[in-house]
């Protein structure tokens, strides 16, 4: 996003340009690093109208609603471990990913208590292998869960709107808009799969990782 001295910088610059013979519409087409939004309220501001293209459209709201999944899975989820809610961020800068995943490794193969901590400044203390499993599924399934909608959402948006009259639907869709048809049938596939693959990779051997409640 750009601030206001940006934008009064680049509505300047257009006006500098008109007044030199070009075209307001075409200058303001060739700054390709703008959101549609800022396209169109700088075009308001030299007294024209932006439209946006349809390729233009799926291009910023499939970045959109990429940048949504990754951040619904670094933001991570939030498990009752011994009747009290921790919550867990799987972000990669912080090492979040890299730390739940090794702990999970040595919890399984050692069959001992790890050293961790869950997120928002909670102390570091013992998690038990089957916490440490029922932590390492939770974010797993979650990361499958995001990723999995994500990819269908953007190819059922991209099977379904091929018009130039799509483009205000196109850019109406929000995060959390339901799939339907075969883009439902595959998520779910995917998820019932990856529920058989988390099963056989822990064995299912903790009660408390089968009774863990999970929320994102």
């Amino acid at each position: 996003m750009i601030n206001n001295m940006q934008k009064k910088i680049l509505v300047k610059a257009i006006e500098i340009g008109v007044e030199s013979g070009e075209d307001a519409l075409e200058i303001l087409k060739s700054y390709p690093n703008l959101s549609i939004a800022e396209k169109q309220e700088i075009g308001k501001e030299v007294g024209i109208e932006y439209s946006p293209t349809l390729a233009e459209a799926l291009t910023e709201k499939i970045a959109e609603l990429s940048s949504v999944c990754n951040k619904a899975i670094e933001d991570g989820v939030t498990i009752q471990i011994n009747g009290v809610d921790e919550h867990f961020s799987y972000g990669i800068a912080s090492g979040d990913q890299s730390n739940i995943d090794s702990l999970f490794l040595m919890a399984k193969t050692s069959g001992l208590s790890q050293p961790y901590h869950c997120s928002g400044g909670g102390s570091c203390k013992l998690y038990t292998p089957e916490q440490m499993s029922a932590i390492y599924v939770a974010e797993k399934m979650n990361t499958t869960a995001q990723t999995t909608y994500f990819n269908q959402l953007k190819e059922m948006i991209t099977d379904t709107y091929k018009s130039e009259n799509d483009v205000d639907v196109v850019l109406g869709i929000t995060w959390g808009t339901p799939l339907s048809g075969k883009y439902l049938d595959n998520y779910n596939l995917i998820m019932a799969q990856s529920n058989l693959i988390v099963k056989a990779v822990t064995k299912n051997e903790s009660k408390d990782a089968e009774n863990t409640e999970v929320t994102a």
